[in-house]
C-alpha cells in the first residue's frame, strides 16, 4: 500500500491543534517518535502566530512537511493549495483531510486497509467520511432536500454508502477526485463540484474523528486571484463566507 498522507489545515487555533496533534501521536505512533506504518503527516500552517508555531515545534518528529501561508485563505483555499503542494511533495492515491479542531478518539489506522481497498473497488465513491458516528449531523442532503439512506457494503462490514454530498469533514479521498474539485472557495462549493461528478459518498462506521471546536470558526478570507475560481472580482476587496455545512 502506498503512503496515506494525512494534510490537516490550521489557522490561530493552538489549542484545538494540541489537542488534535496529542489524539494523532497518542493513537497512532507505533513506537517514540515514528508515524504509523504508511501514514505522514503534513501540515498547511496559515498565517502563523506564535502560539500555533510553539504547538508545531513541540510535534515537530510527527510531522513529515509544512506548508506555511503568509496569510488566511480560510478552510477551501488552505485545502487547495495544500493539496497541490501535497503532490509535490509524495506519490500517492489517496489521502486524509483533516481540519484543527477535529480529535481522533479511535485509531485510523486499524481501518486503513479495508478503507483503501474499498475506496479502490467502488468507482462510484470518490471519499469516505470519517467523523464519528457518535457525532450528531443532518439527515437531508443540502443541495437536493433528499432524506439520506445508507447501506453497508457487502465486502466491507465497516463502510455503509449513501446519498451523501462532500464535506471537508475528516475524510479519505481518491487523489483523482479532488483535482477535480480544487480549487474551491469553501465546503459547500466543493460539495457541489462533487455532486456534479455524479459520485456517491461513504461513512466509516466507527468513532474515531470527533468535533471539538466551534462550527464555522475558521470562516472564509481569500480574493479571488488567489484562489483562482470564476466570478466578479468586486474590486479586488478580500470577501468573507462561511466554510462548513
Amino acid at each position: 500500500m502506498k503512503i496515506i498522507p494525512v494534510l490537516l489545515i490550521t489557522y490561530r487555533r493552538a489549542i484545538y491543534l494540541e489537542q488534535v496533534l496529542s489524539g494523532y501521536t497518542t493513537r497512532l505512533k507505533w513506537g517514540y517518535g515514528k508515524n504509523p506504518k504508511n501514514m505522514r503527516l503534513y501540515i498547511v500552517n496559515q498565517e502563523p502566530d506564535k502560539d500555533t508555531l510553539d504547538v508545531l515545534e513541540r510535534y515537530k518528529i510527527f510531522i513529515t512537511g509544512t506548508l506555511t501561508l503568509k496569510d488566511n485563505l480560510g478552510m477551501g483555499g488552505g485545502i487547495s493549495a495544500g493539496f497541490n503542494w501535497l503532490k509535490e511533495q509524495v506519490d500517492f492515491d489517496h489521502f486524509i483531510l483533516l481540519e484543527d479542531d477535529w480529535f481522533l478518539a479511535e485509531p485510523i489506522n486499524y481501518y486503513l486497509l479495508e478503507l483503501v481497498s474499498f475506496l479502490n473497488e467502488r468507482e462510484d465513491v470518490g471519499c469516505v467520511r470519517l467523523r464519528s458516528i457518535a457525532d450528531r449531523v443532518g439527515n437531508k442532503h443540502p443541495f437536493t432536500g433528499e432524506r439520506i439512506k445508507y447501506e453497508f457494503d457487502k465486502n466491507h462490514q465497516h463502510i455503509r454508502v449513501g446519498n451523501i454530498h462532500y464535506t471537508t469533514n475528516p475524510n479519505i479521498m481518491k487523489k483523482e477526485v479532488m483535482e477535480k474539485l480544487v480549487p474551491f472557495a469553501h465546503s459547500g462549493d466543493a460539495g457541489k463540484k462533487y455532486d456534479k461528478l455524479g459520485l456517491k459518498g461513504a461513512q466509516l462506521h466507527a468513532f474515531c474523528f470527533t468535533h471539538i471546536g466551534m462550527r464555522r470558526a475558521l470562516g472564509w478570507k481569500c480574493t479571488q486571484d488567489q484562489l483562482g475560481w470564476e466570478g466578479d472580482k468586486e474590486g479586488g476587496r478580500k470577501r468573507r463566507t462561511p466554510y462548513g455545512i
